[in-house]
C-alpha cells in the first residue's frame, strides 16, 4: 500500500485506477527520477520475490500471504496489480509472477462472487493456524469490487453477482437505520464504503438516497470530525481488532463525489458538500507530528507524519497512516482546486459547457478515431499543418490518454489557433475534443470584456485571465476575438476608436502566462487570421495554426457517407453500428459512383451546409430498416439540384486583398486552397472576376507590376518556388496554383 501510495502521489498510476477519483493530480508529489526509481524498484523486487518464492514452495497455491488480511487478500492484490498498471516497473523479469498474480485475483473472486447463501461471505481466510475472524463490512466488499474492476482493465475481470448490488443497499439502508436509533451503533464508514460499492455496481442511484446518505454524514460529523469506524474488519478470539482508518472513509467519499459527479447530471457534488471535507482536512493537520530520528551512520533527520487514531499517545507516525493521508491531501487538493475554478467562473460570468454523453466510454484516442462525427476536411491532401484533426490527434488527444516522458512532452500541445471561412467547425473542433477528453468548455467571447463598461474593459481582461489560469483540465474557446489582438504594425490597429483600442500589448502577455500553465488547452479561433498581431501566435503562445477549410472532393464523399451510416443507424432494429464488413457492402463502387454528382455540386460547400441540404430532403422520406444504401444515394441525387449555393467564394477575399485594406498580412493559403478546391472538378471554371483577382493576388505575393507579366514556364516557375518557400504547408498544391495563374490570362475558359 505504501508504495502504491507514493507512486499514485508521484501522478504515476494508471488513470483510470479504482482506487482514486478519476482527478489528475495539479501539483503531483515530483520525486528526481534518480532517486525515485532505484528506492520504488527495490521494493518492487523484494515483493516479487517474495510472492515468487511462495508460488514455488509454499504447498497452497497462492500467490501472496498477509498476517493481518490472509491468503490471496484483495486488498494487496488490488495495490500490486495496480503499481503494474501504473507501468513504473515494466519489466519481462516479472512477466510470468505478474500472470500468475492475475489469475490468482481472478480465482480468488470468483471464489467470493460464486456464494450465494444467506450468511455473509468469508471475505478473508488465514491459515488455520492463525486465530482470525473477519467480520462481515462493506469495506471488504467494496474491495473485492474495485479488485474485479482492475481486472476488467486487463480484461480479465468476471460479471459481478446479483447478490453484490442487494448486499451494498441493505448495508445502506442498515445504516440509515442505526442512525436514527438513539445508541444504535450507527457506522459512518460502512455507510461511506457501502455507498461507493452500489456506485460503482449501479451509476444510476436515486438522488434522493444520494442526498439522504450525505445529509447523515454531514450530521454525524458534528459528533466527531472524523467519521469515527466502530465496527473492525478483522478480530482475534483475544479482543485484538482491526478498524478502518478514517482517512480511507474520507478518501472513500471522495471517490463517491467523484462517481457521483460522472454519472449524474449535477457535476458540483464534490462543492455541495465541500465543508465535510474541510473540517476533516483541519483535524487531519491538527494531528501532524514532527520529530527526530537517527540514522545508521549517527545522524539525524527530521520527519512529519501521522499515526493512527486509534493510538492516542505515540511517539512517532505510522507509514501506513502517513501515506494514506499523503494521498488523500493530494486528491483532495485537486478537486477543492477544480471546486474554486468552477465557482470562480461565476464572478466573471462565464459559464462552463460539458459537451460529451455520460454513456460515452471510448478511451480518449478510440473515440478520436471512431466516434467524433466531423472528418478530416482535405483528404486528398498529405500535408499535416492542412489536417488538423490529424494533429489534435497526435498531440492534443493521445498524449493526454498514457504518462509522458520528458521528450514526450515537448510534443503535446496546450494551444491552437484555428482560422478559415465561417462555417468550417471551429466550436465543433473544440466540442470534439472536450468529447475525447471528457474536458468542460468554456467559451470566452468580445462581450465577456465589455460587461464592465468601457473604462472597465482591462481590468475585466484581467480578472477573466486570472480565473482561467486557475482552471484545470478545460478547453478554452476564444472565439473571435481579434480585434482584442489585432496586428500592431497594420493600420487597422492605429484607426480603432471603440473600447478595443491598443489592448493587444496586455493580451500577449496573458496569454503566454496561460500557455504556461499548462493546466488547460486554449483555442483561439478567427476569420481573420491576417488581422492578428504575428506575436500572439508566435511559439511560446500558440503551438499549432490550423486551417479548418471547406472539405475537398474525398472529404466530401466521405461527409456523404457519414450522414448516409448515421441514418441507416437509427432506423435499423438492433440499433447497432455496422461492421466494418457490413460498411464495404453497404458503400459498393457503384454507389460511391452514385455520389459523385452530389460531391461535385457540393463544392466549396461547408460541412454545416451540406449537413443541412442532407437533413432537408431526408426528414421528408420515411425510412425503413431494410432500406439499403441505394435508397438515400437515390433521394441525394434526385433533391441535389435544390442545393443552395455556398456561402464562400473566391471573390469573397477580394476586400481582404485589395491595396486599401488596413491590414498588411494576407490570407494567402486560405485563399490558394480555396482555388485548388475551385479547380478541382471540371466542370468549375474561372470567371472573369476570379480570374483578375488571382492575378492580383499571386502579383502581390511575387511584388510584380502588371506591365511586367509573363507567361513564360519560367515565370511560372518562379510562382513554384515563392510558394513552396513561403508557404511549405501547401507546396504539394504550387503546381496547381500556378496552372490557375497562366489560365486567368488564358482568353477562353480552360479547365484542368
Amino acid at each position: 500500500m505504501i508504495l502504491f501510495s507514493l507512486i499514485a502521489s508521484s501522478g504515476l498510476a494508471a488513470k483510470d485506477c479504482p482506487l482514486l477519483p478519476q482527478k489528475s493530480l495539479i501539483d503531483p508529489y515530483k520525486f528526481k527520477d534518480q532517486e525515485i526509481s532505484p528506492q520504488f524498484k527495490k521494493v518492487w523486487e523484494k515483493l516479487i520475490h517474495h510472492t515468487s518464492k511462495r508460488q514455488k514452495f509454499k504447498e497452497r497455491p497462492h500467490s501472496i500471504y498477509s498476517s493481518t488480511f490472509g491468503d490471496d487478500d484483495p486488498f494487496t492484490l488490488t495495490w500490486l496489480l495496480e503499481i503494474h498498471r501504473s507501468g513504473v516497473f515494466d519489466s519481462d523479469m516479472t512477466a510470468t509472477t505478474i500472470e500468475c498474480l492475475f489469475e490468482t485475483a481472478k480465482t480468488k473472486i470468483e471464489h467470493i462472487f460464486s456464494k450465494k447463501d444467506d450468511p455473509p461471505p468469508h471475505w478473508l481466510s488465514w491459515k488455520p493456524e492463525k486465530e482470525r475472524r473477519c467480520i462481515d463490512h462493506a469495506f471488504l466488499a467494496l474491495r473485492y469490487v474495485q479488485l474485479n474492476k482492475s481486472l476488467k482493465k486487463i480484461n480479465k475481470g468476471v460479471p459481478n453477482p446479483p447478490w453484490l448490488s442487494c448486499y451494498f443497499e441493505n448495508r445502506i439502508h442498515e445504516q440509515l437505520s442505526k442512525y436514527e436509533i438513539i445508541d444504535g451503533d450507527f457506522d459512518a464508514a460502512e455507510l461511506v464504503f457501502a455507498l461507493e460499492g452500489i456506485l460503482h455496481l449501479k451509476p444510476s442511484v436515486s438522488g434522493s438516497l444520494l442526498k439522504r446518505v450525505f445529509n447523515v454524514i454531514t450530521e454525524s460529523q458534528k459528533w466527531n470530525p472524523y467519521w469515527r469506524p466502530v465496527k473492525p474488519i478483522v478480530a482475534t478470539p483475544q479482543g485484538s481488532v482491526l478498524f478502518p482508518l478514517s482517512v480511507e472513509t474520507a478518501s472513500s467519499l471522495l471517490r463517491c463525489c467523484y462517481l457521483i459527479e460522472s454519472h449524474h447530471k449535477d457535476p458540483t457534488w464534490f462543492s455541495q458538500n465541500v465543508e465535510l471535507f474541510k473540517r476533516y482536512s483541519e483535524w487531519l493537520r491538527s494531528r501532524t507530528m514532527k520529530g527526530q530520528s537517527k540514522k545508521q551512520d549517527g545522524s539525524t533527520i527530521d520527519f512529519t507524519g501521522w499515526h493512527s487514531e486509534h493510538v492516542h499517545l505515540h511517539p512517532g507516525i505510522h507509514v501506513w497512516e502517513t501515506s494514506n493521508v499523503i494521498l488523500y491531501f493530494q486528491y483532495y487538493t485537486a478537486m477543492l482546486e477544480e471546486h474554486i475554478a468552477r465557482m470562480s467562473l461565476g464572478t466573471v460570468n462565464l459559464s462552463i459547457e460539458k459537451p460529451w454523453e455520460d454513456s460515452q466510454k471510448e478511451t480518449h484516442s478510440n473515440y478520436w478515431k471512431n466516434e467524433r462525427k466531423i472528418i478530416e476536411p482535405l483528404l486528398g491532401l498529405s500535408s499535416e499543418k492542412l489536417k488538423p484533426y490529424d494533429y489534435a490527434g497526435e498531440h492534443i488527444i493521445s498524449p493526454r490518454e498514457h504518462q509522458t516522458t520528458e521528450d514526450e512532452n515537448d510534443k503535446i500541445a496546450y494551444s491552437v489557433l484555428l482560422y478559415g471561412p465561417p462555417g468550417t467547425g471551429k466550436t465543433g473542433f473544440a466540442e470534439e475534443i472536450c468529447k475525447a477528453l471528457k474536458w468542460p468548455l468554456i467559451t470566452v467571447t468580445p462581450s465577456d470584456f465589455i460587461r464592465g463598461g468601457e473604462s472597465e474593459v482591462e481590468a475585466k481582461a484581467k480578472m477573466i485571465f486570472e480565473v482561467l489560469e486557475d482552471q484545470f483540465e478545460a478547453v478554452i474557446l476564444f472565439d473571435e476575438i481579434d480585434r482584442m489582438i489585432l496586428d500592431r504594425a497594420s493600420k487597422g490597429y492605429e484607426e480603432q476608436g471603440d473600447i478595443f483600442q491598443f489592448m493587444t500589448p496586455g493580451m500577449l502577455t496573458k496569454l503566454r502566462n496561460l500557455r504556461k500553465k499548462k493546466r488547460v488547452i486554449f483555442i483561439i479561433a478567427t476569420n481573420y487570421k491576417e488581422r492578428i498581431d504575428p506575436a500572439t501566435v508566435r511559439k511560446g503562445r500558440v503551438d499549432a495554426h490550423l486551417l479548418m477549410s471547406l472539405p475537398d472532393p474525398k472529404g466530401r464523399l466521405e461527409i456523404f457517407k457519414n450522414l448516409i451510416i448515421e441514418k441507416m443507424e437509427k432506423v435499423r432494429k438492433n440499433g447497432k453500428k455496422f461492421t466494418k464488413e457490413e460498411l464495404e457492402i453497404l458503400f459498393s463502387p457503384n454507389i460511391e459512383d452514385e455520389l459523385k454528382n452530389a460531391v461535385k455540386a457540393t463544392n466549396l460547400h461547408t460541412y454545416v451546409e451540406i449537413k443541412s441540404f442532407f437533413d432537408d430532403i431526408i426528414k421528408k422520406t420515411k425510412l425503413s430498416s431494410t432500406d439499403k444504401s441505394d435508397a438515400l444515394v437515390a433521394i441525394i441525387a434526385n433533391g441535389i439540384n435544390k442545393i443552395d449555393s455556398p456561402s464562400t467564394s473566391l471573390i469573397s477575399y477580394k476586400p481582404r486583398f485589395e491595396n486599401e485594406d488596413k491590414y498588411n498580412q494576407k490570407p494567402y493559403v486560405e485563399f490558394f486552397v480555396l482555388l485548388y478546391l475551385k479547380l478541382q472538378e471540371k466542370n468549375d471554371y474561372l470567371d472573369e472576376q476570379e480570374k483578375a483577382l488571382v492575378k492580383t493576388v499571386i502579383n502581390g505575393l511575387l511584388g510584380v507590376d502588371k506591365e511586367n507579366l509573363k507567361k513564360s514556364k519560367t515565370f511560372k516557375n518562379k510562382i513554384v518556388k515563392r510558394i513552396n518557400d513561403e508557404f511549405p504547408e501547401i507546396n504539394e498544391l504550387s503546381e496547381l496554383i500556378a496552372e490557375g495563374y497562366s489560365a486567368s490570362f488564358a482568353k477562353k475558359k480552360r479547365s484542368r
